[in-house]
């Protein structure tokens, strides 16, 4: 969960944000799953746990990517452009 899992660069503040959607994520899939599947087979706990990484997945990536070359780049001097709003829009509205 959060910088356990996705190891953001401490400048970015992003890893307890993602920590946190990570836990609503994860509590929306037990609760879905709550009536239909019993949770101490672990079989149906792997199977949340997949749907769960495949639904963070494709986010944390962008996130972490972006935060990595901006680290990257105050060390080489390179600048990259600042973040357009739209992309800010969409860190900050989460999941």
């Amino acid at each position: 969960i959060g910088d356990a899992a996705h190891a953001v660069r401490p400048a970015s503040g992003l890893g307890g944000s993602l920590a946190f959607e990570d836990c609503v994520l994860l509590c929306r899939e037990l609760a879905a799953s709550r009536d239909s599947l019993s949770v101490s087979n672990k079989a149906n706990v792997q199977a949340m746990l997949g749907r769960f990484i495949q639904a963070r997945l494709p986010r944390v990536t962008k996130i972490w990517q972006d935060e990595w070359d901006r680290a990257e780049s105050s060390y080489t001097g390179k600048r990259l452009p600042p973040r357009r709003q739209e992309s800010l829009d969409w860190i900050h509205q989460g999941i």
